[in-house]
């Protein structure tokens, strides 16, 4: 159990994403292609990645949400926190930080992490959510 304490966004809070499998793809002149689904003029979409700092009573962490489990925490899907503007290498997300944010800081939640081998190592600096859920309140 932690509580989001902020959003680190210097690293954006979302990016273009395959509607079909949600990896990153890559812009063509007039196209999006996702090598994960081998194919070219996908519809691209808006999917989550957002670093959040959390805390507990022991530390402050850095969690890496990505789209599902950030769609949980709003209630809202990338797609309609914003929008792409502009067509193949022109595209651009609109980077603001959605003010709908604003409503899961000071919240706290149960975070399922999803741990490898390179999350004990020296150099890295998030640990990635696997599932989030609401904390229950105890009387």
């Amino acid at each position: 159990m932690a509580k989001v304490t902020g959003i680190q966004q210097d690293e954006g809070w979302c990016y273009i994403g395959c509607s079909g499998c949600s990896k990153k793809i890559f812009r063509e002149i007039s196209s999006f292609t996702c090598v994960t689904c081998n194919e070219t003029n996908v519809v691209a979409a808006l999917v989550y990645r957002v670093i959040l700092t959390v805390s507990d009573a022991t530390d402050t962490a850095a969690f890496l949400g990505f789209d599902m489990e950030v769609a949980k925490l709003r209630n809202i899907q990338a797609s309609k926190a914003a929008q792409i503007v502009g067509i193949g290498v022109d595209a651009q997300v609109d980077t603001d930080l959605p003010r709908s944010f604003a409503e899961i800081f000071g919240n706290t939640y149960t975070f399922q992490l999803k741990l490898k081998d390179f999350n004990f190592t020296s150099k890295h600096q998030t640990f990635t959510v696997s599932c989030v859920f609401p904390s229950k309140v105890h009387p």
